[in-house]
């Protein structure tokens, strides 16, 4: 309708209705009928039941309408997602893939003071090597060590590293 209603100061990012007689304006307490829905999606998509509860003690207005249960926001949000499928894939030979993850922090340090680990994955064999690190800065450096002691080792180069 593009129609003004109300026009006042602003205090801190605020406007402040203005008061009649110390009474509020009656423009401003008009309020729109929404449904139960709209309501719940208004309040941060909480529990019906205690949609109902908020709106009955504070006798907020709401339309009677059909309750659209359950909301599509909530179903969504609180979705899991399905496991990977299994892989049969596997590489023909040591170090052609090395899976590479680190972990931590740890809630408590360990007596030598490590607070992270790494571990590195042979696809081939499946054997793993874990590296106890005192900060993520240290990843690198164990990395080169761990390559020239597993390339001596094997008599091979790493092809392929994968990490997330």
């Amino acid at each position: 309708m593009k129609k003004l209603l109300l026009h006042g100061p602003n205090s801190y990012g605020l406007y402040q209705f203005p008061l009649c007689n110390n009474k509020p304006s009656p423009s401003a307490l008009i309020g729109e009928r929404v449904s139960l829905p709209q309501w719940h999606s208004r309040l941060g998509h909480p529990s019906f039941k205690l949609v109902r509860q908020i709106l009955s003690s504070f006798k907020l207005p709401i339309s009677t309408s059909k309750v659209s249960n359950p909301c599509s926001a909530c179903l969504s949000s609180k979705s899991k997602q399905l496991p990977f499928s299994k892989s049969f894939s596997r590489s023909t030979c040591p170090l052609k893939l090395i899976y590479m993850d680190m972990w931590g922090p740890t809630p408590i340090c360990s007596t030598s003071g490590f607070k992270y680990y790494v571990s590195f994955l042979d696809d081939f064999s499946r054997y793993t090597w874990l590296y106890p690190i005192s900060c993520k800065g240290d990843v690198t450096s164990i990395f080169h060590k761990f390559k020239i002691y597993v390339e001596c080792f094997f008599k091979e180069k790493i092809c392929a590293v994968q990490s997330d």
